[in-house]
């Protein structure tokens, strides 16, 4: 009875330094892994770190670039209009010089019309006097 005893604490000793043995190779294994795991981490950090750098840059330039052509396009705008405006300036005196005109008939209209509402008035104050 004793020898059989012996034999299966042997043996269950036997497999638990086997197991130990192997829950310390995967351990290593785990830590190995871990590191090659931050390495690739600081690694694609320092990539990311370089294409937000080239990033920033290549906006800079963009921004240059396209201020450069806004100087440009407002430039182009302003001759145009400077054109346009004395073209407009033109045939906006002449159309003052109409509304003048329209602007001195339409007094002369109320003027007419005034003295015809006064006649008018005397005229219903005359009726209601005579009533």
């Amino acid at each position: 009875y004793w020898a059989q005893t012996a034999n299966e604490v042997a043996f269950s000793l036997g497999y638990a330094l086997e197991l130990e043995d192997k829950l310390r190779a995967r351990e290593r294994k785990a830590d190995a892994l871990q590191g090659e795991l931050h390495r690739k981490l600081k690694a694609r950090e320092s990539e990311a770190e370089a294409l937000r750098a080239e990033l920033r840059r290549a906006k800079a330039e963009l921004d240059e670039t396209t201020k450069a052509a806004v100087a440009r396009e407002e430039l182009c705008r302003k001759t145009k209009a400077r054109e346009r405006d004395t073209a407009e300036a033109d045939a906006l005196r002449a159309e003052l010089r109409k509304a003048k005109a329209v602007l001195a008939e339409a007094k002369a209209d109320a003027g007419i019309a005034v003295a015809a509402a006064r006649g008018l008035r005397e005229e219903l104050d005359r009726k209601q006097k005579a009533r």
